[in-house]
């Protein structure tokens, strides 16, 4: 009698097992080559690269070469329009000062104050295409 309940109990556990084993088929496989490197009878895995795939930065880059290369011209009325705007914004008073001297500045208030670079670069910001364009040039020059 003892016999045939563990002979029924081993045939019910050995259907399970394999069960089990048909669906986590992957995981067991996984284990496998893991165990199989781990004893140095596979070798170890190859290194992945870190960061973007170099498919999709050509991509990108072919994407936006034609605006990239296409020239930016940054004019007096547009200097103007950011610089009220970030007047009103930021509650500054207006400079006396030549271009050179306004640009100067213009390119510390960016850099220094952490504040109005995040609210000009941020997507939707004040202007973010016209003063990325407008550092580009002074950049340039």
């Amino acid at each position: 009698m003892l016999r045939g309940v563990l002979m029924l109990g081993l045939i019910t556990l050995g259907v399970v097992a394999v069960v089990w084993c048909v669906f986590n088929g992957p995981r067991l496989v996984a284990w496998a080559v893991a165990a199989a490197r781990l004893l140095r009878i596979l070798p170890p895995p190859p290194p992945t690269p870190l960061g973007m795939p170099i498919e999709r930065i050509s991509a990108d880059l072919r994407r936006i070469r034609a605006k990239a290369l296409s020239p930016v011209e940054v004019t007096q009325t547009c200097l103007d329009r950011i610089a009220s705007d970030l007047q009103q914004k930021y509650e500054l008073h207006p400079v006396k000062a030549g271009r050179r001297d306004i640009e100067a500045r213009v390119w510390s208030l960016v850099h220094d104050h952490t504040t109005l670079a995040a609210s000009l670069s941020r997507e939707g910001g004040v202007l973010k295409g016209e003063v990325e364009a407008f550092l580009r040039s002074v950049r340039a020059a």
